[in-house]
């Protein structure tokens, strides 16, 4: 192994015994915030899949529920339209019947009669009443009783085969009397069973006479067991309580009970009622009764203002939709078991290959280029990244071949140059001798020549360093045409111009020399013409916030038939090479693309020759310039 490698091995040994105590003692812990990534496959996985059960159980629980109960209530409302039509017409057949009766004209005139015999009255009373009222009473089942009111027979003695009483016998309020000519009245106790306790409904009527004054007032008793006889049949099954309220909103019976004797505390009271006293048409709504929810259905009511309305509890509403809500959670819970399953089973499949992958970058990272691992796996990720894994190591291997090969390459030119150290102080020393020498015998051209050879040798050194003034670039410039100069006797003059604040601007070296022998040879082809050959070189700062340094050299030559091929033209004659194309590859190489060398030929004649860099004030500025 050669001595210029070796650090870079020693530094490798290091890392690799690095990774080896790393590996013994179970590899790099975990820092705070990382994670496995099998961990966030599986949550992710998971909280992922249980989301979509969540939320899809909850959509389907909301819509299902909102049918099952649209379909009970719209089942509930079409049975209480049903059972309201029945109710309705009963009510009507006993409206009907009472106005039969007060209009009889015998139960009028008896009413209305003035006669003062006593037995007639009675006689009156109980003949005329009997026939005006039995046959209603005894073909109507559902009639429990008839009263009549009348003070025509308030003197004469009652007994119990009587039906007409006085008026002050009436036990409703006087003000609803005053204000309508018949009502009903909720239900009470019939007031002629005696010796049984028997529930009725009363519809009271006025009875007039032919003035229009009233004489009496007529009393239709409805079994209120009759009502509820309404409600048995086929598809009649009533969970809640049933209730028939009239348009005051009054509750005038109520049909059923719950099925578990509950009776709410206020089901009596109208507070509940407010909210559908008004409405016009059949509906339901919730309401609190007694401090528990119900839903209240209702019909639609008739020219009577009747409703049937139904109480049912909340509770009884949602037992179908308990149960889908049990069945959905039993479906959900099932469904998140058997996600964390696939996820378990997916998320090892998905990382059971980094295992494979961490023991090879280990095995690589401690010295081990030989490490290979297998290119077959089901998971196309997996195989780009073992296939990627595979040629990393092959081009690893060559790219530290290649390091070797260009460390022992760099390690002879280092060899070779510290031989050649020798030869610049050889070269000076001969020039300053032969300088001396021509001096001693008197030929000051060949002492002149020898000593600006000298220089323009140790302005192309510089040292070692690949950037100096430009300053000193125009001095080796101005040296070399002057040697140039003595070579063609002086047959063109050579100027410079160079603005003050950019002598000390710092550029490649060995720049402009390459372009003033560009235009030597290729505008002085010629050199019998009659007239003088002028070449000038100048240096100014342009651009914006004059950051660009331009350098012109310019001749008033032949110029260039293709500027194009003139680097070409000067390889074939031998005049050492492309002088203006490594000028330009050196400036890109150093500032990039956007700088460089133009040639165009003058419109005055000659050629133009301009270079562009950057202004670099310091030697940092260069090193970044190099760098970038």
């Amino acid at each position: 192994m050669s001595d210029a490698l070796r650090p870079i091995y020693d530094a490798a040994d290091a890392g690799r015994r690095a990774a080896a105590f790393q590996i013994t003692t179970g590899g790099e812990h975990m820092k705070k915030g990382q994670w496995r990534i099998r961990p966030i496959l599986l949550l992710g996985f998971i909280g992922l899949t249980w989301l979509l059960l969540l939320l899809t159980c909850l959509i389907f629980y909301w819509n299902v529920s909102k049918t099952v109960i649209g379909q009970i209530v719209d089942n509930r409302l079409e049975l209480i339209d049903q059972t309201h039509g029945q109710i309705s017409s009963r009510f009507r057949d006993v409206e009907e019947i009472a106005l039969v009766i007060s209009s009889n004209p015998n139960l009028i005139d008896a009413f209305g009669d003035n006669s003062r015999d006593v037995y007639s009255l009675i006689q009156t009373r109980r003949d005329v009443v009997n026939n005006v009222v039995n046959p209603f009473l005894y073909s109507k089942p559902y009639l429990s009783s008839v009263r009549l009111f009348s003070d025509r027979f308030k003197n004469l003695p009652l007994s119990a085969l009587d039906r007409v009483y006085p008026m002050s016998a009436a036990e409703w309020d006087q003000e609803v009397l005053n204000r309508s000519d018949s009502f009903w009245a909720g239900s009470h106790p019939d007031p002629v069973a005696a010796y049984q306790s028997k529930q009725v409904i009363s519809y009271v009527r006025k009875i007039f006479n032919g003035q229009g004054r009233v004489i009496g007032l007529v009393e239709m008793n409805m079994d209120e067991s009759s009502l509820s006889q309404l409600l048995h049949g086929e598809r009649k099954v009533y969970d809640g309580m049933l209730l028939i309220t009239d348009g005051g909103g009054r509750v005038v019976t109520r049909l059923t009970s719950f099925a578990d004797g509950r009776l709410p505390e206020e089901v009596d009271e109208s507070r509940w009622m407010d909210n559908i006293r008004d409405v016009q048409q059949d509906g339901y709504h919730a309401a609190t009764i007694g401090g528990e929810p119900y839903l209240v259905l209702y019909s639609y009511p008739d020219k009577t203002q009747w409703r049937l309305i139904e109480l049912i509890p909340t509770e009884r509403i949602y037992g179908p939709v308990k149960q889908i809500r049990n069945a959905v959670l039993a479906i959900g819970i099932a469904g998140l078991l058997l996600s964390c399953i696939i996820a378990y089973y997916l998320s090892g499949r998905m990382t059971r290959q980094i295992p494979e992958l961490l023991g090879a970058f280990r095995r690589v990272q401690v010295g081990k280029l030989d490490t290979k691992i297998s290119e077959q796996h089901a998971i196309f990720e997996y195989r780009q990244i073992a296939l990627s894994f595979n040629r990393m190591v092959d081009e690893l291997n060559m790219l530290i071949e290649s390091r070797e090969k260009e460390q022992r390459a760099a390690q002879e030119a280092e060899y070779r140059v510290l031989e050649n150290q020798i030869n610049p102080h050889f070269l000076y020393n001969t020039l300053d001798m032969i300088n001396w020498m021509a001096a001693a015998k008197g030929a000051k051209e060949a002492s002149l020549m020898s000593a600006k050879l000298g220089r323009l040798f140790r302005l192309s050194l510089s040292k070692g360093k690949s950037f100096i003034s430009l300053a000193e670039e125009m001095e080796h410039a101005a040296i070399y045409a002057q040697i140039q100069q003595a070579r063609f006797k002086e047959s063109f003059l050579y100027e410079e111009r160079m603005a003050p604040d950019t002598e000390q601007l710092f550029v490649p070296k060995l720049m402009i020399q390459p372009l003033i022998e560009n235009s030597i040879v290729h505008g002085f082809r010629n050199p019998a013409a009659e007239r003088t050959f002028r070449i000038t070189v100048s240096a100014y700062l342009a651009g914006e916030n004059r950051s660009e340094l331009i350098i012109v050299i310019e001749d008033n030559g032949e110029g260039v038939a293709d500027p194009a091929e003139a680097d070409t033209r000067k390889a074939q004659k031998g005049t050492g090479g492309h002088g203006m194309d490594n000028v330009r590859k050196r400036i890109q190489l150093y500032y990039g693309a956007g700088y460089g060398v133009t040639l165009n030929n003058r419109p005055e004649g000659g050629a133009r020759t301009e270079i562009r860099i950057p202004a670099a004030a310091c030697q940092s500025e260069t090193n970044r310039g190099v760098s970038g």
